[in-house]
């Protein structure tokens, strides 16, 4: 990992819920860290999310593509879900999620291509 690289952070709601994703990018625009949290959530919810994609960025830095990842993530179902907005209008790019983990995959995959 260089010692800085370019990151991006987005804020969205799927189904109500406030989710802000961090995405990292090294000088040739490889995706090696993805960072999330969640507007409402409890800690544990909490916590289990942030050591996930501690692990996703371990894995990134060591080589494994983000296309792995969205493929893991991908069409997963669980609330919260539903229409995703942007500074409360629908999101152009990835109008419904059926999870959380399906917005941040279908983000991810819109924007690491």
């Amino acid at each position: 990992m260089p010692a800085r690289y370019e990151t991006t952070r987005r804020g969205a709601k799927v189904g109500g819920q406030t989710i802000y994703l961090e995405v990292g990018k090294d000088d040739d625009g490889t995706t090696r860290s993805v960072f999330v949290d969640f507007g409402k959530t409890g800690t544990d919810a909490r916590a289990w999310s942030q050591v996930f994609f501690m692990a996703v960025s371990i894995g990134l830095q060591h080589g494994v593509p983000i296309k792995k990842y969205v493929k893991l993530m991908r069409g997963t179902k669980f609330p919260p879900h539903g229409i995703v907005t942007v500074n409360g209008k629908v999101d152009t790019k990835v109008k419904f999620a059926s999870s959380p983990l399906d917005y941040i995959a279908k983000h991810l995959e819109e924007s690491c291509e």
